[in-house]
C-alpha cells in the first residue's frame, strides 16, 4: 500500500514539473502564421505575463524549430502598442511599453521595439540601455542599435520589404 502511495506521489510530482511552468504564464498578445513550402510551417510570437509576479513578462518568438525568449527582469508589461507583419508575413514588428521600478523606488515607462525576420533569423531591437542587455555593465555601449539605424530598417520594410540588412 505504501508503495502505491509513493508511486502516486511521484506521478503527481512529475506531472506538476511538466505542466506547472506553462500554467504560470498568461498569454496577453500573440499572432501565429503558417507558410507552405513543401510542408506547413507554423511561426509567430506571443507575449506572456506571469500570473503571480507583478513585474514579469516575456516575448517569445517561435517556429517549428525555433524558440527565442526575451525576458527582461523587474519590468511590468503595460501594453503592446503596435504589431505589424511585413514581407508577406515573414517579418514581425512589435512595440512593447513597459514600466521599470528603479532601485530608488521611482517608476518610469519605457518602450522597446523589436523586428524579427523568421526566414533569415535576423533580430533587431531598440530599447533603453540596460533594459534587455546581454553585455556586462562595464562594457562599452557603442554596440547597441541606435534610433537612426532602427528607423532606417523599419522604413525599408514599410516602403516595400527591402532587405533589412
Amino acid at each position: 500500500m505504501v508503495g502505491f502511495r509513493i508511486v502516486g506521489i511521484a506521478v503527481l510530482v512529475a506531472c506538476a514539473a511538466v505542466f506547472l511552468p506553462s500554467l504560470l504564464w498568461e498569454t496577453v498578445s500573440f499572432s501565429n502564421k503558417s507558410a507552405q513550402s513543401g510542408v506547413v510551417k507554423s511561426y509567430g510570437y506571443k507575449i506572456e505575463k506571469h500570473w503571480a509576479w507583478y513585474q514579469s513578462f516575456r516575448l517569445v518568438l517561435y517556429g517549428d524549430s525555433l524558440s527565442i525568449m526575451l525576458e527582461p527582469s523587474n519590468r511590468k508589461l503595460e501594453e503592446v502598442r503596435d504589431q505589424r507583419w511585413f514581407c508577406n508575413d515573414r517579418m514581425i514588428y512589435l512595440v512593447v511599453q513597459w514600466m521599470d521600478k528603479g532601485d530608488s523606488g521611482a517608476s518610469s515607462t519605457a518602450i522597446t521595439e523589436v523586428i524579427y525576420d523568421f526566414e533569415h533569423g535576423d533580430l533587431y531591437t531598440l530599447a533603453p540601455s540596460r533594459s534587455w542587455e546581454v553585455w556586462e555593465p562595464n562594457r562599452e555601449r557603442d554596440h547597441y542599435m541606435k534610433q537612426p539605424e532602427f528607423d532606417a530598417t523599419l522604413l525599408r520594410l514599410e516602403s516595400g520589404c527591402g532587405s533589412a540588412n
